[in-house]
């Protein structure tokens, strides 16, 4: 996933936005990579899988590190190097990867991950919120009918300032349709 302009001027603007996925797991992660660790944006994330999506970001880091290298005997030496995380769970070199282990700078600074089972904006630190499902929103503020939360969370979330997007697995009600409809993310 590469964001686009729209998409980077969306996380601009307040309120609850959709974006229909097949993986939700992997364009998390992709989605926390481009806005996190390319653009600096940090970013609350509930998710029941917060360790598998933040492998995957450390894995697109090493990546990175690993395609900017100069030459092939850099390459290969810094290909050994990472291989030493998955031993020790850290990085001798370059030393600037343990920003981004489990317990790294780089998560205390950008990624909050949140394991509550519902949106409570009170324990989100950062103003954009990455929900994977939406069953996260079927019990806002008491209220248990998406139908009736929906326009509640996208008026709580402009009033907080809180862009929140919600990564849709499956097919939504009829009665939400519409609204998800309309506040597709991309």
């Amino acid at each position: 996933m590469t964001l686009t302009d729209s998409m980077m001027q969306k996380f601009l603007e307040p309120g609850l936005w959709f974006y229909k996925t097949y993986q939700p797991m992997t364009d998390i992660s992709k989605m926390v990579y481009e806005l996190s660790v390319k653009n600096g944006v940090p970013v609350t994330v509930l998710s029941s899988c917060n360790t598998r999506i933040q492998q995957s970001i450390i894995a697109m880091v090493k990546k990175d590190c690993i395609d900017a290298a100069c030459n092939e005997n850099e390459r290969n030496w810094l290909e050994q190097e990472m291989s030493e995380y998955n031993t020790h769970g850290f990085f001798f070199h370059p030393q600037e990867m343990n920003d981004y282990v489990e317990n790294g700078s780089f998560w205390s600074n950008y990624v909050h991950f949140n394991d509550e089972e519902w949106l409570n904006f009170s324990c989100c630190p950062y103003n954009v919120v990455i929900i994977e499902d939406i069953h996260v929103l079927c019990d806002y503020e008491g209220e248990t009918d998406l139908a009736n939360t929906l326009p509640l969370l996208q008026a709580d979330a402009i009033e907080r300032n809180k862009t929140v997007v919600v990564f849709l697995l499956d097919n939504a009600s009829e009665i939400i349709a519409h609204f998800i409809e309309s506040h597709l993310f991309y």
